[in-house]
């Protein structure tokens, strides 16, 4: 789902019971590269990005927005939460 910022807001219906909180913060990430000999060329590759952790020093109800899933859009099946929802 690399590159596709709805897939921050997609939850499979198959995890429909189970109730979470995505936190999505918008930061780019270092590149992870290495070496790499493609048609006899040696080459700097991005292979994948660096992890990031962060520490929430609020609770994180007082942050959260709570959607609820009558509020979603219901497409082909798959459940997609409208990220332009107000508060609850």
């Amino acid at each position: 789902m690399e590159g596709n910022e709805n897939s921050l807001l997609y939850k499979h219906p198959s995890y429909i019971h189970q109730q979470e909180f995505r936190i999505i913060v918008h930061e780019n990430l270092n590149y992870i590269t290495e070496n790499r000999i493609i048609d006899d060329i040696e080459m700097e590759c991005i292979v994948g990005y660096e992890n990031k952790t962060y520490l929430l020093k609020n609770n994180l109800v007082k942050i959260a927005k709570i959607v609820k899933l009558s509020d979603c859009e219901n497409l082909d099946g798959n459940i997609f939460i409208n990220s332009d929802l107000k508060s609850k």
